[in-house]
Order: structure tokens, then C-alpha cells, then sequence
């Protein structure tokens, strides 16, 4: 059995008061942070915040938020470090994110799922348990990282590349416009061929629309820098 924290605006208010109960009644202790009425005007970081801050500090061991679609739930929760907050409204996440990412607060939309769905994914959420496998940890400890530096320097933003004349995605000094023209001339090539040229400029990287051998208009080309 768990430690839980709930809280909800006027909008998650309804669903906030059925989960309650259904929680106590599985045997899980329960604070519930607010709002205790449901008045229109109040705001969800007043009762979000707090609940935060207190699985944060290890108080809880899991948090529930709710607000009228569960955005504005998570964007406050997460803005709280230490806290692992999703918006989640299927089982699959429920469980992952807590095996996965070490997930610690679910945020919930109160007028988005209803009553049955909504026990089934904190069902499914407090069951769950983080895999402590090596490479989500290390995951983890970089985002941690995030919490406590301007610049993450543990991310490697630019890793040895065979393009660092600046024709790579990842080289030293991407250079865009040479990037855009090779991407224009494998276009070129998939609009003349309708397939994707054996190009050795071409970095892996690089997106490129999925032609199935049909012809891509040049304008559709879409660029990215990192994946």
C-alpha cells in the first residue's frame, strides 16, 4: 500500500472526490490536498503545486492531479524539480511510465475521461513499479541534471561525425543552408526516379518524406537537426 496525494481544480473536483474514495477503500493512505469545493474560479496550480512539492520531497510516493483536461495539471506539476509528472490517459503509459521513468504524479483530465477509465489508469499507476534497469537511471540522471543547470553538459550536443565540414546533422557547426541543399537534391532525385538517391552526402539523420516510389514535391521537404 502507498502514500498518495491528490488535487484538483472545480474541474477535476467530481472525479477528484470519486477516486478519493475508491483509493481509501483499496487500502492506500490518502491526503488530499484540495480543492474541497468546487467553486468556477479557482486555480489549479493553488491545490498542483503544493501536492508537488510534497511527492518532491519524498512525502508521498505517488501524486494524482486533475484540472479540466490534465495540461495545465502537468505543466504546473512538472515545474516543480523532482517531480516526473505525465498527462496520461491510457493503461500502456500508466504502467511504463512508472517502469520506465520512474513516474511519480499522473495527471488526469476531469473532463476528458470518465470515472471507470479514470480508477483503471491509477490502478494501473499505483501498481506499477520503476525497473531501476541501468540505462533508465542513467536516463533519468540526465534529466535530473536539467533541474540544476542552465546547460546540460552531460547531453553530448555535438559527438564525433563524419560531416563536421558542416554538411553533418550533428558535426561542430551544422550548417543549414548546406544541409538544405543536400536534402533539395535528393528531392530533385526522388521527384526524377521516385526513389531515394545512394547519396553518401545524404547524412542518416536527415528526414526525408516517405515516397513509397511516389514523387515528393520539392516544397514538401522537411529538415531537422537532431533525432
Amino acid at each position: 500500500m502507498k502514500r498518495v496525494g491528490i488535487a484538483a481544480d472545480h474541474a477535476g473536483f467530481e472525479l477528484k472526490e470519486f477516486l478519493a474514495g475508491k483509493i481509501r477503500a483499496a487500502g492506500h493512505e490518502l491526503v488530499d490536498f484540495g480543492d474541497r469545493q468546487p467553486p468556477p474560479d479557482d486555480d489549479y496550480p493553488d491545490f498542483v503545486v503544493p501536492l508537488a512539492r510534497a511527492v518532491a520531497a519524498g512525502e508521498f510516493e505517488r501524486g494524482i492531479a486533475i484540472c479540466g483536461s490534465g495540461v495545465g495539471a502537468s505543466v504546473a506539476a512538472n515545474k516543480v524539480a523532482g517531480v516526473r509528472a505525465c498527462l496520461i490517459h491510457e493503461t500502456f503509459s500508466a504502467r511504463q511510465g512508472v517502469e520506465d521513468d520512474d513516474l511519480n504524479l499522473i495527471c488526469l483530465g476531469g473532463l476528458v475521461i470518465g470515472h471507470a477509465t479514470a480508477w483503471e489508469l491509477v490502478e494501473t499507476f499505483l501498481a506499477a513499479q520503476f525497473s531501476s534497469a541501468e540505462r533508465h537511471r542513467r536516463r533519468l540522471g540526465k534529466v535530473s541534471k536539467l533541474e540544476t543547470t542552465d546547460e546540460f553538459q552531460a547531453v553530448k550536443t555535438n559527438p564525433p561525425d563524419d560531416h563536421a565540414d558542416g554538411q553533418g546533422l550533428l558535426g561542430t557547426a551544422p550548417n543549414p543552408l548546406a544541409e538544405a541543399t543536400i536534402a533539395s537534391e535528393a528531392l530533385a532525385a526522388v521527384s526524377a526516379t521516385g526513389r531515394y538517391p545512394a547519396s553518401p552526402k545524404l547524412h542518416p539523420l536527415t528526414v526525408m518524406p516517405h515516397c513509397d516510389g511516389v514523387a515528393i514535391p520539392l516544397e514538401d521537404a522537411r529538415i531537422t537537426w537532431q533525432r
